[in-house]
């Protein structure tokens, strides 16, 4: 039985930043999901997630709790096959459907120039 702490710095190094990308990953189909207002479940699940990931690389992190490298492996390998699965869904989720980041992309494709403002004459949207 192989552990993360027997390995190499250097392998251990990149394992740990492996997690720390796919916490990083996840936070920001979070923020993606929030932002463009997707169903309530989707952030709901991928605040969860982000919650596993957490407790996951802090696990990783401290020496006594001894994760075996299969352990590691396995879920760097399952949490890449999921959030490539959700990055696929949420291209397909904005081709589909009608989102706050198409409207502004309808606007700057358009050749006049739209500009709003407030009262004061400080712009809040201008296209390109």
């Amino acid at each position: 039985m192989i552990l993360l702490y027997d390995l190499p710095a250097l392998a251990r190094t990149f394992m740990l930043c492996l997690v720390f990308l796919i916490l990083w990953l996840t936070m920001m189909l979070l923020a993606e999901s929030v932002y463009q207002r997707m169903y309530r479940g989707f952030s709901v699940f991928f605040f969860l997630i982000v919650i596993v990931n957490y407790i996951f690389f802090q696990l990783c992190l401290d020496e006594k709790y001894r994760m075996n490298i299969w352990v590691v492996t396995a879920y760097i390998a399952a949490m890449i096959l999921f959030d490539i699965f959700i990055i696929r869904k949420g291209i397909k989720y904005r081709q589909e459907n009608f989102t706050v980041i198409s409207v502004k992309q309808g606007l700057d494709a358009m050749e006049e120039g739209i500009c709003f403002y407030t009262e004061n004459g400080l712009p809040q949207f201008t296209n390109k």
